[in-house]
């Protein structure tokens, strides 16, 4: 993403900068836009995210505009590929963004995936500009968002799976002991990526397609107003790896957790 403030108070002891490969970021591995960071606290925040004893690495590649490059996000993904090869830990990747529709990207995801890492991506916000990933990489995981309404926003017909993304609050970039709101698929993916972490942990030998498949029995059924497929990120709320916070206006915990444990199932 675009970084991450890792002397935040929600990820201080568990965040690591990781290479920048934005050549136009003047300070190369901090959070210059405050997008990575407030996705890191919704995965793993201590207050805000979902896997709370999780570790964060940062990958930069994402400018300070928003603005994403093919070659940056290769080298990002290249890079995810040989830290999980010489650890041998499990580990997922977030791409809250849409990484461009390059087939060396598509092919760098497919090979991360082969090698057992699960990709979360966000769908995207605006019809017509919606993320190429899930239309191209099948085995992404795609992550849509929906309101306080229970109507699915933004790109609706490209995700797995729905999560909370409207006014959630997380970690801002610009006070390491402050928050800010934000809106879209982004935190959406923030939420899954953190109920992923959360199974992982559980289950660290699980298969990126067994992340998928739990994430989506997992889910909650027909509960929005009108979504294809209609499943809402759910799991339980009772256990400390794998706690689903309330945010902002928004309470998670009146319908994206409970008391039983959908792990369960497996």
């Amino acid at each position: 993403d675009t970084g991450v403030e890792c002397g935040h108070k929600e990820l201080k002891g568990r965040c690591y900068n990781g290479e920048s490969y934005v050549k136009s970021s003047k300070d190369l591995r901090r959070d210059d836009n405050g997008h990575g960071t407030y996705i890191a606290s919704l995965v793993a925040g201590s207050t805000y995210g979902v896997a709370r004893r999780a570790t964060v690495m940062s990958r930069k590649v994402v400018s300070s505009s928003g603005s994403v490059q093919s070659s940056a996000v290769l080298n990002g993904l290249t890079d995810v590929a040989v830290t999980s090869k010489a650890t041998g830990l499990p580990s997922l990747v977030v791409m809250a963004f849409d990484p461009t529709s390059s087939t060396t990207v598509r092919t760098a995801i497919r090979a991360l995936i082969d090698l057992g890492v699960p990709v979360v991506a966000s769908a995207g916000n605006m019809v017509g500009a919606c993320s190429s990933l899930p239309e191209k990489a099948e085995e992404v995981i795609s992550v849509g968002a929906h309101n306080r309404k229970g109507e699915a926003i933004g790109c609706v017909h490209f995700s797995d799976i729905f999560a909370p993304g409207e006014d959630i609050l997380g970690a801002s970039a610009e006070d390491l002991n402050g928050s800010n709101m934000r809106s879209g698929s982004s935190a959406a993916a923030g939420y899954a990526a953190g109920a992923a972490a959360a199974f992982l942990s559980r289950r660290p030998a699980a298969s990126p397609l067994d992340v998928k498949v739990w994430l989506e029995e997992s889910a909650l059924e027909r509960v929005l107003v009108s979504a294809t497929p209609n499943r809402v990120l759910f799991m339980r709320c009772d256990d400390s790896q794998s706690t689903v916070p309330g945010s902002g206006t928004q309470n998670l915990g009146s319908g994206i957790c409970s008391r039983s444990d959908p792990l369960a199932k497996q």
